[in-house]
């Protein structure tokens, strides 16, 4: 085979090294019994790998913060198709660049052609994001469904160094908080609004991707392969709407093949192999996993299911008279051990991030997450896109039957099998855990199934286009190269036209969500109330900053602006295990059977909560009303809401003040 013949032809971990004319010279010729020669080249070649990763890191950033500016300023009517076409244009030119660059490129990969590959990536990336949303501050969606939480929770991130709650004062965070901590130190940093850092940031994080997938995979194939699989990388990025909604965890999805392919491989490395060079692997795959599991925990869970596969697997009783491949092939203990380093790097740095967390679960005798009492219809069904009639779905079936081939002689599609089987098999574990009246979220974690068969796929194109230049090579000789390359852009701009059309309802929601001042993009939504009016008056009544004030019921306009927090979380699946989600609920009713200030304010001040110190109501005839949801576990709705009616008369006190805004009362207390 072509596309991985180097990986098949080296057994020892020394073969992460390219083969491509960059390997050290240090570690060339490198004696087995000299070990102290053998560890320094291994720490060299660490060392290479790591500022490799951090240079693309940092390259397609700048590269996509540049785009972005320019897109802003693209003189383009609204609304119009203007924006989709000159997208689709830069697309089509940025594969073309890319498609010409591998047809040129020879045995030795120049830095050049890093620093091109890092920019052209990153272009396409961004540009199918920033061109939609350039005459918009918000990201796709606005404040529609997940971005409830996500923008409040990267506005508290802006405001605060150390990781909080998305929702509840005086809580440890629980939904991971990597990438919003990241993010709130890129907009404290740079000085913007953690609501509008948010659509910089996740830009940036969609085109940093495929840039960090090409380094990775060029540990482990030739350049050219390394580049076919970035490339499909960022294509799928752009391919739906799933990636773009969540650009954190596609971060981890889409980097999790190569990782996975590293962890196999290290794992089945001989024992007289490189030691050093497979210890900087092993704290590679560790680390990955550890960073996985504060950036989106489902995903670092499913790596965390196919560690523990191998090790079953390991465990196995070895067949009598035939031989042994892969991890069975070495010791069982040597195996374990192995694992056991990848899993002490990967808690090394998860355990930092969740200490504060699991602490107090532990000592509340860890409270059920309310989110996985979430069952929609995609989540019981099993994902199987390779028999969606598509282009996209044929690609897939051509990948899986590259993985049922060829998984047996290559190891990379091994990985990517097991990548997938971890994905399968996280599924067949939350249909079990339905049994216990709970769920493991398999919605989420399928999502892994795609950037890995987008890999198999373009894997198994390569691998049919090399055996049929050593069987047919009269057929090669007769096709167009540039016609054949046209289609590669072709195919590419097609996967890309389709994302923009799914994803133009999120556009079109991201230019009618009003700004905090009040108007929104598309010229004509305004908000009858603004962020910045119930902040001001807010202020003013309770002489308290924002993240000095809990609200009940705030409108979302004003806690995703400014760092307020919430008493209640909006649903039960985005609440904090440790809020007791119902304890407050039945607090919120008790408070509504108030009928004077001095039972209110007694409710308030013995409540074992830390209370509201503003409450927002709709004013009705027959009182002030609130909302509350109900989680109904894993019945359909999962959740649904009703009104708590207050009395007014258990407001008229000097201890609170109150104004009101067309139908909207809000009280402070002094």
């Amino acid at each position: 085979m072509a596309a991985t013949q180097r990986v098949d032809e080296f057994d020892d971990i020394a073969a992460l090294d390219d083969d491509d004319g960059d390997r050290d010279a240090a570690g060339d010729g490198v004696p087995t019994g000299d070990s102290t020669r053998a560890t320094y080249s291994a720490g060299r070649s660490a060392l290479r790998r790591t500022r490799e990763l951090a240079s693309a890191l940092a390259l397609a950033a700048v590269v996509s913060l540049i785009v972005q500016w320019i897109s802003v300023r693209l003189p383009l009517p609204e609304p119009s198709f203007a924006k989709l076409e000159v997208t689709l244009l830069i697309v089509a030119a940025v594969l073309a660049g890319l498609v010409a660059l591998a047809a040129r490129t020879g045995p030795v990969w120049s830095g050049w052609k890093s620093v091109a590959v890092w920019s052209g990536l990153a272009t396409v990336s961004t540009s199918v994001l920033s061109i939609p949303l350039h005459g918009t501050r918000w990201y796709l969606g606005g404040l529609f469904g997940d971005n409830m939480f996500r923008i409040p929770y990267f506005t508290h991130m802006t405001a605060s160094a150390t990781p909080v709650d998305m929702t509840y004062r005086g809580l440890p965070s629980f939904y991971s908080v990597g990438w919003f901590w990241t993010g709130g130190r890129f907009a404290s940093f740079s000085g913007l609004p953690g609501w509008t850092a948010y659509k910089d940031f996740a830009i940036l994080t969609m085109a940093v991707v495929p840039a960090l997938a090409f380094s990775l995979w060029s540990m482990l194939l030739t350049r050219k392969t390394a580049l076919a699989l970035a490339t499909v990388t960022a294509v799928a990025g752009a391919a739906s709407v799933t990636p773009m909604w969540e650009p954190y965890a596609w971060a981890v999805y889409a980097l999790a093949p190569p990782i996975v392919v590293l962890m196999g491989r290290v794992l089945r490395s001989p024992r007289n192999a490189d030691a050093a060079r497979r210890r900087w692997a092993l704290a590679g795959v560790g680390a990955f996993i550890g960073v996985a599991g504060d950036v989106y925990a489902l995903i670092g869970g499913v790596l965390v299911l196919v560690a523990v596969g191998y090790g079953v697997v390991a465990l196995l009783p070895r067949r009598s008279g035939l031989p042994d491949t892969g991890v069975r092939a070495l010791p069982r203990g040597t195996v374990i051990a192995r694992l056991a380093a990848i899993g002490a790097v990967a808690a090394a740095f998860m355990i930092p991030v969740w200490a504060a967390y699991l602490g107090k679960a532990l000592a509340a005798g860890m409270p059920p997450n309310p989110a996985q009492d979430f069952l929609p219809e995609t989540s019981a069904q099993f994902s199987l896109p390779m028999f969606a009639p598509t282009f996209e779905g044929a690609f897939f079936l051509g990948g899986v039957v590259w993985l049922v081939v060829a998984a047996r002689r290559d190891q990379v599609a091994a990985g990517l099998a097991a990548l997938a089987a971890g994905a399968v098999a996280w599924h067949v574990l939350s249909v079990l855990a339905v049994f216990k009246n709970t769920t493991l979220l398999s919605v989420s974690a399928n999502v892994v199934l795609y950037p890995t068969l987008y890999c198999a796929g373009v894997l198994g194109v390569i691998d049919t286009a090399g055996w049929v230049r050593r069987h047919h090579a009269e057929l090669v000789e007769r096709a167009h190269p540039v016609l054949a390359a046209g289609v590669v852009v072709v195919a590419g701009v097609s996967v890309v036209q389709t994302g923009q059309s799914d994803v133009s309802s999120l556009v079109g929601k991201a230019y009618s969500q009003p700004v905090p001042s009040g108007t929104a993009a598309d010229g004509t939504t305004r908000d009858p109330h603004t962020a910045e009016d119930y902040d001001r008056e807010i202020r003013n009544a309770t002489g308290r900053a924002p993240r000095d004030t809990v609200i009940l019921n705030p409108p979302l306009n004003l806690i995703a602006a400014y760092p307020y927090w919430n008493f209640q979380a909006p649903i039960p699946q985005y609440s904090n295990p440790l809020a007791d989600y119902d304890g407050r609920n039945a607090e919120i009713t008790r408070w509504s059977a108030a009928k004077t200030p001095e039972e209110l304010l007694k409710e308030l001040d013995t409540s074992r909560f830390t209370p509201p110190t503003v409450f927002v109501f709709e004013s009705k005839p027959d009182g002030w009303h609130s909302w509350i949801e109900e989680d109904h576990h894993l019945n359909s709705p999962e959740h649904s809401g009703h009104d708590v009616v207050f009395s007014p008369k258990a407001f008229e006190s000097p201890a609170f003040v109150r104004w009101t805004t067309g139908s909207t009362v809000i009280v402070a207390r002094r």
